[in-house]
């Protein structure tokens, strides 16, 4: 900045009051400045300004698989929302690998990382419940959990069970009495996960409707395991499902898809409903079934949290906000078979 000031003739303070936009420098000192900073190719060192400062104007994310488009939506969101605020986002991702592995942990290392950049706040879209980990970020960078179960922090994120639970009535309203659930690893963190699940088991006992783990649940693992011969087998039960909620869209195209494999007609053979409303699902070749998430809304709410907390405004909001999701009835869901 003083190198833009020697060669427009000005002082340090008017170049920044130029790269401010501030309206009251002369035109033709503005323009002597402009002229500068393009001979000199300035750009501000945004790590300069926020040592400087004290204060950062980077968001930390952490995720899981961006593969996972839920994931990538989410992010997507954030960036465009903070950026009309003037920060940027910095992501860090699991890359669907499990939360925590033999090494190590995952979520640790990701969320260590972006504490080294120095981020004003991070918001994890991922989280394994694991308490100490959160405890270890240091008590100036606030955390934001965004479509994860209650976490240290400030959480908004929708009401998973009352998703699992809509997903189920709709089956059971149609007729299905045998139902699964089929998740994977990077569908969502494991808290979510269980949430989902526990809704699933209870919507089906409160209907009468009994199974065990081995017959109605297929928890896939993450890198490296065969889900497609999972969903095989699954598919291939002499009573199997006539029906599976999947804990996200991806899995149930991956269903979807093993299903047509097979020689499965959906709707006619397999009922098959989804979670996230990704927009991958709303295509006419797919037309799944969903519980919607409002994604938008979420990464709104967010967002704006973890920068009002970042900038010390009060709290940024001391509630936690739960959103209801809702059911999309597409066309992967009719009435099972008849026997």
């Amino acid at each position: 900045m003083l190198d833009v000031a020697r060669l427009a003739g000005t002082s340090k303070a008017t170049v920044s009051n130029v790269m401010h936009g501030h309206e009251h420098v002369r035109p033709e000192t503005r323009d002597r400045v402009l002229s500068a900073i393009a001979t000199l190719g300035y750009r501000v060192n945004m790590g300069a300004r926020s040592l400087a400062r004290q204060q950062s104007n980077v968001l930390g994310v952490l995720l899981g698989d961006l593969e996972n488009p839920w994931y990538a939506t989410l992010a997507a969101h954030i960036e465009r929302l903070a950026r009309a605020r003037d920060y940027a986002v910095l992501i860090a991702s699991t890359g669907g690998e499990p939360m925590r592995d033999e090494g190590g942990h995952v979520e640790a290392s990701r969320i260590l990382h972006l504490v080294e950049h120095r981020v004003a706040a991070i918001l994890l879209l991922a989280y394994s419940g694991d308490g100490s980990i959160a405890q270890s970020v240091p008590p100036g960078i606030p955390l934001v959990f965004l479509g994860t179960t209650r976490g240290p922090g400030k959480t908004i994120t929708v009401d998973d069970r009352l998703g699992a639970h809509l997903a189920v009535s709709h089956l059971l309203e149609l007729g299905h009495r045998r139902i699964a659930y089929v998740n994977a690893a990077s569908d969502a963190d494991p808290l979510t996960d269980d949430q989902r699940l526990a809704s699933f088991r209870q919507t089906l006992s409160a209907a009468g409707v009994t199974g065990d783990d081995e017959s109605c649940v297929v928890r896939l693992g993450g890198p490296g395991s065969d889900a497609t011969a999972a969903i095989d087998a699954l598919l291939s039960r002499p009573e199997r499902p006539t029906a599976i909620f999947a804990a996200s869209d991806l899995t149930a195209i991956e269903v979807l898809d093993r299903a047509d494999a097979l020689g499965l007609r959906i709707p006619e053979d397999l009922s098959l409903v989804g979670f996230d409303d990704i927009s991958m699902a709303r295509l006419k070749r797919i037309a799944l079934t969903t519980i919607a998430q409002p994604a938008l809304e979420l990464a709104t709410k967010a967002t704006e949290a973890a920068i009002a907390f970042a900038t010390g405004e009060p709290d940024g909001g001391s509630s936690d906000i739960v959103l209801a999701p809702r059911l999309v009835v597409r066309e992967t869901t009719a009435p099972p078979p008849a026997d």
